[in-house]
This record gives structure tokens, C-alpha cells and sequence, in this order.
């Protein structure tokens, strides 16, 4: 799930009109939303991923959090976990 003010500066491709719906009942607890892919990398003050395609559900609300699924991620990096350490990290090749 990203917030459209994330979204609506990256290319990105419509596949579907869409509703992001939560685990309430209540039918007014829903979010328009495009499912789409856009082209994003992610990147923290170190080092960035190179850019990469990723389906997700695309918001018209500026007030929820980015939720990135990790299909599309897994789909493209490694995934290293140290828990004894406190350490993990998704490298990219």
C-alpha cells in the first residue's frame, strides 16, 4: 500500500480500479485505491537498490502509512536474517 503522495511521483502502471479494505466489517472502513505497479528502489543513507517494479495498491489517502508487500521484493533480492545479532538486511544482485 502506498500513500499517493508517494505514488503520484513515481511511474507507474494502472492494472485495476481497487478498494484496500481493513479487517473491520464496518463498510465505511475502506480506501479507494489503483492496483498498479510502479518503479521505485529502496534506499537507506548508505546505498540503494537498483530500481525495480513492484505490484501494490496504489492510495488516493495521504494519511496512511507505506506498506510494501514482499513478494516482489523477495522476487528480486536476498534475504539475510541474523537474529542473534539484531541484524538483517535484503541484498540485490
Amino acid at each position: 500500500m502506498i500513500p499517493q503522495r508517494i505514488w503520484s511521483n513515481l511511474p507507474y502502471t494502472r492494472i485495476a480500479d481497487n478498494y484496500v479494505v481493513g479487517i473491520s466489517s464496518n463498510p465505511d472502513c475502506f480506501e479507494r485505491s489503483i492496483f498498479g505497479e510502479v518503479t521505485c528502489r529502496l534506499e537507506d543513507e548508505n546505498d540503494a537498490t537498483p530500481d525495480f517494479r513492484l505490484r501494490a495498491d496504489l492510495v488516493y489517502n495521504d494519511d496512511l502509512p507505506l506498506v510494501l508487500g514482499f513478494l516482489d521484493v523477495l522476487e528480486r533480492g536476498l534475504l539475510h536474517v541474523q537474529v542473534s545479532a539484531s541484524n538483517s538486511f535484503i541484498e540485490f544482485g
